[in-house]
C-alpha cells in the first residue's frame, strides 16, 4: 500500500483550473508539477488539501495583499466567482480610466482590462474587471464630478475669462463648448475645461442662456466675467444681437477678444 501511495502521489499533475480558486498560484518554473505561491515565493505540492493549508498558513494571509478588503468565494464552477471589490482596487480602475481618458480612446479598456486580468493574479489588478461600458460609467459618474467639484472651489468669486465655440457632432446634436480661464490660488494662471453644453438651436439668445446656466452651477456670477474670446460670426460678436452684447449688459468692463485665427482668415 505505501509503495502503491507514493506512485500515485509522484504521478499528480498541476490543474489550470485551480488559478481560479487560488488566483496567487501559478506552475512552478522548475520541472516539477508543483504549484508556485507568488506571493510567499514557495512550492507547494499539486494536492488540492496542500493548497488549502497554504493558504491558511499565517505567513501567507500576511503577505497577501489586500487580504483584509478583498475576499474571494467559490462556488463549484469558475461561473460562481464572485469578488468584493476593495478600495486599491477602485482606485487603481479610476487611475486606469482616467489615464485611458487622456491618452487613447475609451475602446483600448476593452483589451486592456483583459490583459490586466490575466497576469494580475495575486495583486490589486486581479481583481479589476472593466470594459468600456464601466469605463465610461466611471468617467461620467465619478471623475467628471470630481473635476467639476475641484473647478467650482477653485473659481468661487474669482474674476475670470470665458471661451466659447459652438460645433454639430456626427448626430447632429449642437453642441456649445465653454472654456475658463482665472488665477488660481496654488498655481496661478490656469485654463481649464467647463462643460459642452448641448443647446437646440444656436440663436443667440439660446447660446447665452444655456452659458448663463452652466455658469451660475458652478457659482460663477456674469459680473465677474472680465474676458470673452470667440470666433467672429455675427451670433457671437454682432453689435446688436449676440452673445458679446447680453454679456456686456451684466458686465460692462468686460473685454471681447476675437479668435486671430478667424479674422486673419477674413482678411485674407
Amino acid at each position: 500500500m505505501p509503495k502503491w501511495k507514493g506512485a500515485y502521489d509522484s504521478g499528480r499533475k498541476y490543474k489550470k483550473e485551480w488559478e481560479l480558486k487560488f488566483p496567487w498560484i501559478r506552475k512552478a518554473s522548475s520541472n516539477s508539477e508543483n504549484a508556485f505561491c507568488k506571493v510567499c515565493h514557495a512550492e507547494v505540492e499539486p494536492r488540492l488539501s496542500h493548497l488549502n493549508r497554504h493558504e491558511a498558513t499565517l505567513k501567507h494571509k500576511q503577505k497577501l495583499p489586500s487580504t483584509s478588503q478583498a475576499t474571494i468565494q467559490v462556488a463549484k464552477t469558475p461561473r460562481s466567482l464572485s469578488l468584493e471589490i476593495s478600495d486599491p482596487t477602485k482606485k487603481a480602475e479610476i487611475e486606469i480610466t482616467a489615464a485611458v481618458a487622456c491618452h487613447c480612446s475609451i475602446m483600448t479598456i476593452d483589451h486592456l482590462g483583459e490583459i490586466l486580468g490575466r497576469y494580475g493574479h495575486g495583486s490589486t489588478l486581479g481583481f479589476i474587471k472593466m470594459h468600456r461600458t464601466k469605463c465610461s460609467a466611471l468617467i461620467q459618474k465619478c471623475i467628471a464630478p470630481a473635476l467639476k467639484e475641484e473647478l467650482r472651489n477653485g473659481i468661487a468669486g474669482k474674476k475670470y475669462v470665458v471661451i466659447i465655440d459652438e460645433s454639430t457632432d456626427v448626430a447632429s446634436q449642437k453642441l456649445l463648448c465653454a472654456v475658463v480661464s482665472y488665477v488660481s490660488d496654488t498655481v496661478g494662471p490656469v485654463t481649464n475645461f467647463l462643460s459642452l453644453i448641448p443647446v437646440v438651436d444656436t440663436s443667440a439668445g439660446t447660446l447665452f442662456q444655456a452659458l448663463k446656466e452652466e455658469l451660475l452651477s458652478y457659482g460663477m456670477e456674469l459680473s465677474n466675467c472680465i474676458g470673452f474670446a470667440s470666433d467672429g460670426a455675427s451670433v457671437m460678436v454682432g453689435q446688436n444681437n449676440s452673445v458679446w452684447t447680453r454679456i456686456k449688459e451684466v458686465s460692462p468692463d468686460c473685454v471681447q477678444m476675437k479668435c486671430i485665427c478667424h479674422s486673419l482668415a477674413l482678411c485674407i
